[in-house]
Formats: C-alpha cells, structure tokens, sequence
C-alpha cells in the first residue's frame, strides 16, 4: 500500500515538474469556445482532471469496501456477544453440576 501511494506521488511530481518546464502560451479549444493560457496551467489542469477521474472511478469500491468492513465489525460483534453468552451458561451449568453432587 505504501509502495503505490509513494509511486504515485513520485509520478505527481514528475508531472508537476513537466508541466513546469513547459510554459509556453498555448489556446486551448473546448467544446464550443477557446483561450489561451499557459501550457503549464493547462497540464496541471488536465493532471488534477484525470486524478479526479480516478478517484471517482474507484469511490464506488471503496464505499463498498468500508460498508462491509462495518457490517462485518457488527456481525463479529454479534458473534462475540453470543459466544461470551454460551461461555458464561456453560461454566455456569458446570459449576452447578459440580455442586450437585
């Protein structure tokens, strides 16, 4: 885990130092109007874009993910609960049947 997030801050520097060294005055053509900017501004811009297209295509996983980190955190709750339950009556029957007899 920590290896991709330190990858991909390296690949974000490198990207940020790219569009750095590239400043030159470019116009830029969307949809139904253009401007000019710098090459520089608008390659941060398209960075951030795609990062941000990233993350909107993981979100969904990893809503998912943390969703069923909690139910299985209520269920072994649960589990828990029952089983400390069981302990206490079975020890509790033991002691009973120890005095018995």
């Amino acid at each position: 885990m920590i290896f991709f997030l330190l990858l991909s801050f390296v690949l974000a520097l490198l990207g940020l130092v790219f569009a750095l060294q590239n400043a030159d005055p470019v116009t830029v053509s969307f949809l139904f109007g253009s401007f000019d900017s710098s090459l520089a501004i608008v390659l941060v811009a398209a960075l951030l874009a795609g990062a941000a297209i990233a993350l909107l295509a993981v979100l969904p996983s990893l809503t998912r993910a943390s969703w069923q980190a909690g139910a299985r955190g209520k269920r072994l709750a649960k589990l828990e609960a029952q089983l400390s339950e069981t302990s206490s009556e079975s020890q509790s029957g033991e002691t009973s049947a120890g005095t018995d007899s």
